[in-house]
C-alpha cells in the first residue's frame, strides 16, 4: 500500500507541474489567466466529484472504477495529442494555439 500511495503522489505532483508549466505556455497573455483559473477550477470540480463517482462505481463492480479511468485517460491523451501548436506565430510572449 505505501508504494502505491507513493507513485499517487508523484502522479498528482506531476499533474499541478502539468497545470502550471505547461498551460502558461501554449496561451497567449490576452488569456492566459482565464485558461489556467479554468484549468485549476476543472481540476478541483474533479477532485470533488472523484471519490463520489468512484464510489457509485465500485457499486456496479469492483474493477468498473479501473477501466473508466483508462477511458477517460485514453481520451485525455488523444485530446492533448489533437492539440496544434502554431509555431510560426510564435512571439516573444509564449505560443499561441493555432485555431
Amino acid at each position: 500500500p505505501l508504494r502505491v500511495y507513493l507513485r499517487l503522489i508523484i502522479l498528482g505532483q506531476a499533474m499541478w507541474a502539468v497545470l502550471y508549466g505547461w498551460t502558461p505556455e501554449i496561451f497567449e497573455t490576452s488569456v492566459r489567466g482565464t485558461a489556467c483559473g479554468t484549468a485549476s477550477a476543472l481540476s478541483r470540480i474533479g477532485g470533488m466529484v472523484a471519490p463520489v463517482l468512484g464510489g457509485a462505481l465500485l457499486m456496479i463492480s469492483r474493477s468498473f472504477p479501473i477501466y473508466t479511468s483508462v477511458v477517460v485517460f485514453v481520451i485525455a491523451t488523444i485530446c492533448t495529442a489533437l492539440l496544434r501548436v502554431d509555431e510560426s506565430a510564435r512571439s516573444g510572449d509564449g505560443i499561441v494555439l493555432a485555431h
